[in-house]
């Protein structure tokens, strides 16, 4: 809240502005319009006056909230637009106009086609808007605390699209309502490559929201000292054992006194057999990011650098922590409720309720929203700081209102009750409903992480499975052993080894793997044979999962796993090839050779393969059958290009050149670059037609050798100037485009074919001898000139 600025008050300063009837409205009426629509979008539900555009009349408009929390400042003069007000209220509500446009874009978002999350979906309909909904709460509540995530949600969209890129640009400078269509100008959206949009908002799924929503804090024990400095000493040490926080336990008593502060009851410091409401030392900031660095960079960006530091410097101090009645604490725990700072001459802290709900509660908490928390009222109280830091408060606060009000918080506890596997069966590792247990469980670790005693989930995964056919987890392993023999040897057991995978507390973390990668694994390990079986059956396999399984053992040197995954794979393509191709006029689809699973497809065997290999050919071979039926010739370019493809790349340019220049003009997706290397391709093209018109193949087979040459060189006149008619020798070919030089030798090869196995006379009398030698002939320009794409269609820039 900004000092005493109640709404009356700024009802009273627009009731009095006042200017002429008939004149224009002043400029700052355009932007308190805008003001006023932010208010309405943040804080629906609170009646507000703004003057309609003559003076005369009073709109009604409606906010929610009895206080109005800082924003930054407009890049706007306050003192221009608004003289009648102070500077520091017009701060208030002069939202930068980029807050804005960005939760525009999203609400616009919800109806994309985001991609489903692995778990999410199970969680009901709120799965699909959930992403676009946590990027608005985070944008929402990371500029109420200075914090950089509007920066980074325009940077990622720029990554999505070039053209968006530019156009972020122009939404700076357009009116409200309009951001969304300015934005997509000239894009075609369904072409947007949302990834980077989709892996921001699911960092801040993975680190932030199971970081608060899964906290998994230590317990307390049973002795500690009883004086204040002790205690102290003992909070101060590194670490977060249950001495520790028992330590912290008393140090909040000695603040607070043993009242609840949320509830009023009275109880023991000590725990007794008749004790009914027994203290939980509660954490603002939750434990579990200690040692998360994703996790603090995400802390980071959403509250600042400074609230970073803070945690790092006092996240297991007094500071951080409250003894909270046990039912009031499972509350809190669920992110129902929070505690909002506000800092003056002295710190208030004031009870807030997520959502808002004007009733006591929940649970046995008699206070209602808005009503003052009184921390500090224990012996020490002063001493011992008076209360929670303020930015912890407002940082837990602030992840509590983005998490329960875009729906985030609902999907971590799902994943919490799904990964409780305490009634399942052990015997039989490779059911669905244990996978369905590993995917939850590995959601919550928001990193993959493995143990020295391979411990990670229940049933356990057994060592001997992850360090077989020399993986890299054999020298894993055998490094931790090593370490953790020298360490015992050593005699020193208290001190704490350096090196990952000596012990079950120093496990080995392995990064940028995805759960759907490990599921993968952990399913070749442990599948029955009979499930091996169908799912390698070719109308049964699940590319998606043989994918993952090839990256995950390449990463990891399964070598044999590897290469069964990748035949696999091959099996797929090849049993796939004759199928129908589907087109671009049919929209996204995963039928079999679809381009998105080709993409896929490439990305593996680019990774895990050579050229020369099976794998790699029939990806090739499978872009050639796409872009032969005149399809997908730009997803080609993007991947080509991606992956520095270069003969894709140039299959796909000739692709859209063979089109004609109306067809370029169809492709609203071409960028100038690209099209200038169209441009280029078709001149070098030209200038090669032009050679090979004078140049046809050489041979010398048959005594008649001289008749067939001069068949040949009339029929190869024809064939590349483009002047046969309909009754001459290849009608065909009065159909393709003047520079489609493969399609027109592959015209010419097919009459050398007749000729060479029917003896047919087709070609002015042409010998079978002759025939076969120009068969060759042919075939090896047809290779050459596959080869020589490559430098035809070559960046210009």
């Amino acid at each position: 809240m900004l000092g005493h600025t109640t709404f009356s008050d700024l009802n009273t300063h627009l009731s009095n502005a006042s200017f002429e009837k008939k004149a224009e409205p002043p400029l700052w009426y355009d932007h308190l319009s805008l003001i006023f629509r932010l208010l309405h979008q943040f804080f629906p539900g609170r009646y507000f006056k703004l003057p309609d555009d003559d003076g005369r009349r009073l709109q009604d408009t409606t906010i929610t909230s009895k206080t109005i929390q800082k924003r930054p400042l407009s890049t706007l003069d306050p003192r221009r637009l608004l003289p009648n007000l102070s500077s520091s209220f017009i701060g208030t509500f002069c939202c930068q106009h980029m807050d804005a446009f960005a939760l525009e874009v999203l609400e616009d978002a919800k109806s994309w086609n985001w991609p489903i999350v692995k778990r999410i979906e199970q969680s009901g309909n709120q799965g699909k808007p959930l992403l676009p909904n946590l990027l608005s709460c985070l944008i929402k509540e990371s500029q109420a605390l200075g914090g950089t995530v509007l920066e980074q949600f325009w940077e990622t969209i720029g990554k999505c699209d070039n053209k968006l890129k530019d156009n972020i640009k122009t939404v700076t400078s357009v009116p409200p309502g309009q951001a969304s269509t300015i934005l997509f100008a000239g894009v075609n959206r369904e072409d947007i490559r949302l990834g980077p949009l989709f892996d921001m908002a699911a960092e801040y799924f993975a680190h932030l929201a199971v970081a608060f929503v899964n906290p998994g804090g230590p317990e307390s024990a049973d002795s500690t000292p009883s004086s204040t400095d002790e205690l102290l000493e003992l909070a101060n040490k590194e670490g977060f054992g249950k001495r520790n926080q028992e330590a912290l336990k008393r140090l909040a008593f000695k603040r607070d006194g043993a009242r609840c502060v949320m509830t009023g009851v009275t109880f023991d410091e000590l725990p007794t057999e008749d004790d009914n409401f027994s203290p939980v030392l509660t954490h603002l900031i939750p434990n579990s990011i200690h040692g998360k660095p994703d996790t603090l960079k995400c802390l980071a960006t959403f509250a600042g650098e400074e609230a970073r530091d803070l945690v790092l410097k006092q996240m297991n101090d007094i500071g951080n922590v409250a003894n909270v009645q046990s039912d009031a604490y499972v509350k809190y725990d669920g992110l129902r409720w929070g505690i909002e700072a506000q800092e003056g001459e002295t710190v208030k802290y004031v009870y807030r309720r997520v959502p808002y709900n004007p009733n006591v509660g929940p649970a046995s908490i008699n206070l209602r929203d808005g009503k003052e928390i009184h921390f500090g009222r224990g012996i020490k109280g002063e001493r011992l700081g008076g209360g929670p830091l303020p930015l912890f408060c407002n940082v837990q606060l602030a992840v509590a209102r983005v998490l329960r009000m875009s729906g985030a918080a609902e999907v971590v506890m799902q994943l919490r009750a799904d990964s409780d596997d305490s009634d399942t069966p052990h015997a039989y590792v490779a059911s669905d409903y244990f996978l369905d247990i590993l995917d939850a469980k590995l959601h919550l670790q928001s990193i993959i992480v493995i143990s020295g005693a391979i411990d990670l989930i229940q049933p356990n995964v057994h060592q001997s499975a992850l360090t077989r056919d020399g993986s890299t987890f054999q020298d894993m392993f055998l490094l931790g052993v090593d370490s953790h023999r020298e360490f015992k040897d050593s005699g020193n057991l208290k001190a704490v080894p350096d090196g990952e995978g000596v012990c079950d507390k120093h496990p080995i973390h392995l990064q940028g793997d995805t759960v759907d990668e490990f599921r993968a694994l952990l399913w070749s390990f442990y599948a029955l044979p009979s499930d091996i079986f169908d799912a390698t059956r070719p109308e049964n396999i699940d590319t998606i999962k043989f994918m993952n399984l090839a990256r995950v053992t390449h990463k990891y040197n399964f070598i044999s796993t590897e290469k069964w995954a990748l035949e696999i794979l091959t099996l797929y393509l090849t049993s796939v090839s004759q199928q129908p191709i589907p087109s671009e006029l049919d929209g996204p689809s995963f039928e079999p050779l679809s381009p998105e699973i080709l993409e896929n497809l490439t990305k593996v065997a680019v990774l895990c393969t050579s050229e020369d290999q099976p794998l790699f050919k029939k990806t090739m071979a499978g872009w050639e059958l796409l872009l032969g039926h005149g399809d997908y010739a730009e997803t080609a370019i993007r991947v080509a290009e991606l992956l520095g493809l270069r003969h894709l790349r140039a299959s796909a340019y000739y692709a859209i050149m063979i089109k004609g220049r109306q067809a370029w003009d169809l492709k609203p997706n071409l960028s100038r670059e690209q099209r200038i290397t169209l441009l280029s391709g078709h001149h070098a093209l030209f200038e090669l037609s032009r050679g090979l018109l004078g140049s046809p193949p050489q041979f010398h087979n048959c005594y008649g050798a001289q008749t067939c040459r001069r068949s040949l060189a009339s029929c190869w006149g024809n064939l590349f100037a483009g002047g046969i008619s309909d009754s001459d020798t290849i009608p065909a070919a009065n159909s393709l485009h003047p520079l489609d030089l493969l399609g027109r030798l592959q015209l010419l090869e097919g009459q050398f074919v007749k000729i060479s196995e029917y003896a047919a006379t087709a070609l002015n009398g042409m010998t079978r001898p002759c025939a076969l030698e120009g068969l060759k002939a042919i075939r090896a320009l047809q290779e050459k000139l596959r080869l020589d794409l490559s430098d035809c269609f070559q960046d210009v820039a």
